[in-house]
């Protein structure tokens, strides 16, 4: 459900908390100080910032670390004059691993998504902080990471459906993808698909200490999909869909404008500004708070543009020429033979547009085809069931014994 979160502790609201971790920080140094007009030595401490490129700009940073005993894991931290940063995995903070989904594992269905995320950040103050007094109001969150874990009947299945996505949909600008990967990257995303057992044994097998082969028999048998959100990447569909309304004037406008290139400052500003959101009633001026309605609602579209967009479908090569031979009409038969024709030289439509068989319109026209007939845009034949629900990843945590209570003695989780 949610891995990585960034959340920002604002020192104006929660003092108590920033001195907290500037006194834990590595850059903390302990010692004397001469006083030069009386000549007498003080004990100060002192802070040794470090300069450094942070969002585009340069910073003086002081650097900390929050060790998580159980699981040999540590919680990495900012410090700035106004705030302090804060990068980490929520599944790693609560299971040790996040080859296991952040969710109710005993009760499946009892919270949900915008529920688990303040439920194990709650519990990340608690524990770590303990007797200080929080204000949710001012802290912010400016990341957090929406993943889904497919779980297969074996490895061998996960790689195939791993190789058949890729095959589909690899563009040939594409270089970040790996043998064991697929990544997407734009300008305003970031999602990826990776084999989870090929990264659990290069990062993380060793620093488990107990059910190190339960926890690779589950990862290798899982496809781990995983989309960045950040209030940047989601600036327009906030402002259109939550601030305006989709059929408001207002964006009938902007959309007019923004097709033309004719968008005027007081437009920019309304559908580009960037959203920031606090875990509770905002303290602070441009802040609004983040409600469950916009994260569940969210997490949601995340899992229906995976599901439409990665199922791998049927083969199609011999359903299309079968109904290629028997189609009636013309135009569609033109198409379908088109289709086939394509796919058989090329291995994909993907592969076809990019050689320039086909135009960007004529690709994107026959992908939407396919889609709609449930048909596979690739020559890979594939019998490989894909579970979009969690009853395979429930099965399989059951299977390998992995007993959730014992790793966090907490049944929220």
């Amino acid at each position: 459900m949610i891995d990585t979160i960034k959340i920002s502790v604002y020192r104006e609201f929660n003092q108590s908390i920033f001195d907290s971790l500037l006194y834990r920080s590595e850059n903390r140094k302990s010692g004397f100080v001469m006083d030069s007009s009386s000549g007498l030595y003080q004990r100060q401490e002192m802070f040794t910032g470090v300069i450094n490129k942070y969002d585009n700009h340069e910073m003086l940073l002081i650097k900390g670390k929050i060790n998580v005993p159980t699981w040999s894991y540590d919680i990495n931290y900012r410090c700035f004059d106004d705030r302090v940063d804060l990068e980490f995995s929520l599944p790693k903070f609560i299971y040790g691993t996040n080859v296991l989904e952040l969710r109710s594992h005993y009760f499946k269905l009892k919270m949900n998504p915008y529920e688990l995320l303040t439920k194990s950040i709650k519990k990340f103050f608690n524990i770590y902080f303990l007797g200080h007094k929080i204000d949710y109001g001012g802290i912010s969150i400016s990341r957090w990471d929406f993943c889904y874990n497919q779980v297969f009947d074996s490895k061998e299945q996960s790689f195939q459906a791993l190789a058949f996505i890729k095959k589909k949909y690899s563009k040939k600008t594409d270089t970040q993808n790996y043998e064991t990967s697929f990544i997407a990257l734009s300008k305003s995303k970031y999602f990826k698909i990776y084999h989870k057992g090929t990264e659990f044994a290069k990062h993380d097998y060793f620093k488990i200490k107990t059910l190190h082969n339960n926890f690779q028999y589950l990862s290798d048998k899982t496809l781990r999909y995983e989309k960045k959100i950040t209030p940047k990447n989601i600036a327009y569909w906030y402002n259109v869909n939550i601030v305006f309304g989709t059929h408001s004037e207002d964006v009938k406008k902007y959309k007019l404008a923004n097709s033309k290139g004719l968008k005027t400052p007081q437009q920019r500003k309304d559908f580009e500004l960037v959203p920031k959101f606090t875990l509770g009633s905002s303290k602070m001026i441009g802040f609004t708070k983040l409600t469950d309605f916009l994260f569940n609602h969210l997490y949601t579209l995340f899992r229906e543009d995976i599901k439409v967009k990665y199922s791998i479908g049927n083969t199609s090569l011999d359903r299309l020429e079968h109904e290629s031979i028997k189609e009636l009409d013309p135009k569609n038969k033109t198409m379908k033979i088109r289709i086939l024709a394509l796919i058989k030289v090329f291995g994909s439509l993907r592969k076809a547009y990019d050689k320039k068989a086909i135009s960007r319109s004529t690709f994107y026209n026959y992908e939407k085809f396919m889609t709609l007939k449930n048909l596979s845009s690739t020559n890979v034949k594939s019998n490989i069931y894909q579970c979009w629900t969690s009853e395979k990843y429930f099965n399989e945590v059951w299977k390998q014994g992995i007993n959730i209570n014992k790793l966090t003695n907490d049944l929220n989780f």
